[in-house]
């Protein structure tokens, strides 16, 4: 079969709708093998040099959906979500189907793709951040693809569906694996950057909590506490430690200013809570702080006496 409208026609059908361009071998044939099984679709890709994309949104399908393309032959590219991904055999990607994709193969190739309700592997929102998500060869992606071709050549169809069902749970197992280990990935980056930043923009705000730490920078309670653990701290602490250090520099520099006005002045809600965090963090209550940083005040060095000459 020629490259053209007939076969993204059959593709759209198998997998999801797309527009085909052919590259540098505009008669290249390919061949599609489509199966549905309870709870998913299980489509084998084989083809020459080309490039796939997804088609206009309103074409997309119904429903939240995801794929799951294992590559079991050549080499390619996948452009989603802002990432490029460069994908040989054995590579398991899992993408949103609903979401503007490119596929650019480079020459003859062929992809297992599963097409499934994003429940059965999407366990939580973390889990869709994480999207595209990219799990390298070693081993188990080229077993899972070779897995899939046999199932949907088995000479009796009625043993398919249940070796299916086990595939699928494998698929699930690998991919819930990786996605901890990404979500933990982000949650590194995410301590270094977005997370301090909001901090030192809103640690002043006496009704800042550590639920709105976590909504302020659109991710979970647990993301957040993994994001501080890699710091060494907890966003509790963190947010103490901030609001102390703003007191002790206002405590130093507006000696007028009420210990009630300055606790306030740094987030604390009420002056028996910074009593009580100042005295965690420094040993000592706010004004003993103020009398000892007092009297520790060093003189101004005397100029040096000239020397004679």
């Amino acid at each position: 079969m020629c490259i053209g409208e007939d076969w993204a026609r059959r593709v759209s059908q198998a997998v999801v709708p797309v527009l085909v361009e052919s590259g540098a071998e505009p008669s290249c044939t390919g061949r599609i093998e489509s199966h549905r099984f309870p709870g998913f679709d299980l489509t084998i890709l084989r083809a020459g040099r080309q490039t796939l994309r997804r088609a206009p949104r309103e074409s997309a399908p119904r429903g939240d959906q995801l794929l799951v393309s294992i590559q079991l032959e050549g080499t390619g590219e996948l452009a989603h979500a802002g990432r490029t991904i460069q994908v040989g055999p054995g590579d398991l990607i899992v993408y949103r189907a609903s979401e503007p994709f490119r596929w650019a193969m480079h020459g003859e190739w062929a992809q297992v793709v599963l097409r499934l309700p994003a429940e059965v592997l999407a366990e939580s929102p973390a889990f869709r951040a994480a999207l595209p998500l990219h799990i390298p060869a070693a081993g188990a992606g080229e077993v899972i693809a070779r897995f899939f071709a046999g199932v949907v050549a088995l000479p009796q169809p009625e043993q398919a569906g249940p070796l299916a069902a086990g595939g699928l749970d494998l698929v699930r197992s690998i991919v819930a694996a990786s996605a901890r280990r990404t979500v933990v990935r982000q949650a590194r980056v995410l301590s270094r950057g977005q997370l301090l930043v909001f901090l030192r923009r809103h640690f002043t705000d006496p009704l800042l909590t550590v639920d709105g730490i976590a909504r302020g920078c659109l991710v979970s309670r647990r993301t957040l506490h993994r994001a501080f653990a890699s710091l060494g701290t907890s966003p509790a602490a963190m947010l103490r430690r901030m609001r102390v250090r703003h007191a002790r520099q206002l405590l130093l520099r507006d000696r007028a200013r009420s210990v009630a006005r300055i606790a306030e002045a740094s987030g604390f809600s009420s002056a028996r809570q910074f009593y009580r965090a100042f005295q965690l963090e420094t040993g000592m209550t706010p004004g003993q702080f103020r009398v000892v940083r007092a009297t520790s005040v060093r003189l101004p060095a005397q100029p040096e006496l000239p020397m004679s000459a």
